[in-house]
């Protein structure tokens, strides 16, 4: 059996936050909002942050390993989501959310030699999950008019 270079997942999981759809929307797409949107814009703001933070934690722990290989790039289809309504997106946000768990569990997954990675992973999986929970929760919510 071979063995998964662990620093690679790390890093895999860095690139899988840092340039996640939430992170996309706050560095870069400008997002129509209605009155009533807060709760949503609340939400993909939330998002965003905690990724910061955790990516902010990954870089800290590549660093120290001296294993930072880089920040990835986002996807293109990303760029489709430009000067879309909020309440749209709030619908992509939750499939690319899904996306994002899978990734992060094969990490986790990935990661079972190295605890100090793993339980960073494992964190970050359930605030994913968490967050997937919120977006499913909007998605019921009307969409403003």
């Amino acid at each position: 059996m071979a063995r998964i270079d662990t620093n690679a997942v790390l890093n895999r999981l860095l690139v899988t936050l840092h340039r996640s759809f939430p992170m996309y929307l706050g560095d870069t797409a400008a997002l129509w909002t209605h009155p009533g949107d807060e709760s949503a814009k609340l939400t993909v703001a939330l998002i965003a942050t905690d990724y910061r933070n955790y990516a902010h934690r990954l870089v800290e722990l590549l660093l120290e390993r001296r294993a930072l290989a880089g920040f990835g790039e986002y996807p293109m289809a990303f760029t489709d989501t430009h000067d879309l309504a909020l309440g749209y997106l709030v619908g992509e946000l939750s499939f690319y959310q899904r996306q994002d768990i899978a990734a992060i569990e094969q990490c986790v997954a990935d990661l079972i030699s190295d605890p100090q990675g793993r339980a960073l992973a494992e964190e970050i999986l359930g605030n994913a999950r968490g967050h997937l929970e919120s977006l499913q929760e909007l998605n019921q919510e009307p969409v403003a008019a």
